[in-house]
């Protein structure tokens, strides 16, 4: 594994070494392995919603908008740390898909982390995505 750290935002997690990692801006990087396995992580500052089950819904329900055939696996919410850790499938640009979808809200910031493969390919990579969000670290807020 690689650490990576955002320059912009200052979260940090470690990925797969060999992973390639694009930035099309501070807020969206992508981590791209082999096959359609990725991670995209997408940050923003949000003030419309006011808790992490609002924030949760509203960045699920726009993915859902983007796939087919989306059904939730498994949700699991801890309050305490403000995340929500949802396992899905869905079919994505002609691939079924199977992935984490990991929401992380320390608000106002927003964090929304996709950690996909192939269906099939799943399996193989699920315990480097666990490391993946093992990892994760967001800084606190300074006021």
């Amino acid at each position: 594994m690689t650490a990576y750290q955002n320059p912009t935002y200052g979260y940090s997690l470690l990925y797969p070494t060999g992973w390639t990692i694009t930035q099309s801006n501070p807020a969206l990087v992508t981590f791209t392995g082999p096959g359609s396995s990725s991670i995209v992580v997408n940050y923003e500052r949000d003030a419309t919603t006011d808790s992490l089950s609002a924030y949760k819904t509203a960045k699920v329900t726009a993915f859902q908008a983007t796939v087919t055939g989306y059904t939730t696996i498994s949700d699991t919410t801890d309050v305490k740390a403000a995340t929500v850790k949802i396992q899905a499938t869905y079919t994505q640009a002609a691939v079924a898909k199977r992935a984490y979808l990991f929401v992380d809200y320390p608000s106002p910031r927003g964090f929304f982390i996709v950690l996909s493969a192939a269906g099939a390919d799943f399996a193989g990579i699920q315990s480097l995505f666990d490391q993946v969000l093992g990892s994760w670290q967001v800084p606190a807020i300074v006021k």
